[in-house]
């Protein structure tokens, strides 16, 4: 049986894995993302929240248009 520790610091390690992720794609995608869009994209704690992001990075056309996706992002995280 996992511990309710174990299973917090799991989930914890996920997120940040998929910010990892995230990141990475960004960079590929747009070859430099600036230290205020890494900053956001680190207090996002949701993963549904992380999901929709993902899916985000494939649509944006700009970095600009995903940073308008994760400002909305981080007001509903808010809410």
């Amino acid at each position: 049986m996992e511990s309710q520790l174990l299973k917090e610091w799991t989930e914890e390690e996920r997120k940040e894995a998929v910010k990892v992720i995230l990141l990475e794609q960004l960079e590929e995608k747009f070859d430099f993302v600036p230290g205020s869009i890494k900053d956001k994209l680190h207090t996002i704690q949701d993963t549904d929240i992380l999901r929709y992001l993902s899916k985000k990075i494939i649509k944006a056309a700009t970095l600009e248009d995903f940073e308008d996706c994760l400002e909305k992002a981080k007001q509903q995280q808010s809410q």
